[in-house]
C-alpha cells in the first residue's frame, strides 16, 4: 500500500503521491493448458449428439447440389459432415448411443413445423446405434419429412 502512496524519484528521494513516477508490481502464475486427451485421461466422458437443419433454405433433396441432395452414388453435404465429425468424436462416446435430432421440418403425423424432433422418429428414445445408425436415421427422416422454414435461431 505504501508503494502506491510514495514513489522513489530519479534522485533517490521520495516523491509525493500522484506524481508521474509510478511503481508497478506484477505477479504471474503459469496456468497449464490441458489437451483433449488430458481431459479423457482425467475421466471426462464425451456424449456425441447430432443435430440436422431441415429448413427449406438448404435446398430440395431432389435438387442436385443442394445440401440434402439425394444421390445414390455420392453422399450429400450433411452425410459427409456427419461422417467426418463422427469419425473424430464417436470413438470417444462412452456408449456409442448417439442421440440425433432434426429441426425446421414439417412432420408427417402432425403437418406442423417442428423445431426439435428425433431423426429416428422416437421422441422418447432418439438414440442411434453409432454413426451408421445416425446416417440411417437421417436418410429415413429426409424421406419422411418436408423441409420447411423459416430458418429460426
Amino acid at each position: 500500500a505504501d508503494a502506491l502512496r510514495m514513489h522513489a524519484s530519479p534522485h533517490g528521494r521520495a516523491a509525493p503521491a500522484g506524481s508521474p513516477l509510478a511503481t508497478l508490481r506484477l505477479s504471474t502464475a503459469v496456468q497449464p493448458r490441458h489437451s483433449f486427451v488430458d481431459y479423457l485421461v482425467g475421466g471426462c466422458e464425451i456424449e456425441l449428439l447430432v443435430g440436422v437443419d431441415f429448413t427449406a433454405s438448404n435446398g430440395s433433396p431432389n435438387m442436385p447440389g443442394s445440401l440434402h441432395d439425394v444421390n445414390p452414388n455420392a453422399p450429400n453435404a450433411y452425410e459427409a459432415a456427419i461422417r467426418a465429425v463422427g469419425a473424430v468424436l464417436a470413438p470417444y462416446d462412452s456408449d456409442s448411443r448417439i442421440p440425433a435430432y432434426g429441426f425446421g421440418a414439417k412432420l408427417p403425423h402432425t403437418g406442423k413445423v417442428s423445431h426439435c424432433f428425433a431423426l429416428n422418429g422416437h421422441a422418447d428414445s432418439p438414440d442411434c446405434a453409432g454413426m451408421d445408425g445416425v446416417l440411417g436415421a437421417y436418410r429415413a427422416a429426409l424421406h419422411n419429412v418436408q423441409l420447411s422454414g423459416p430458418t429460426i435461431f
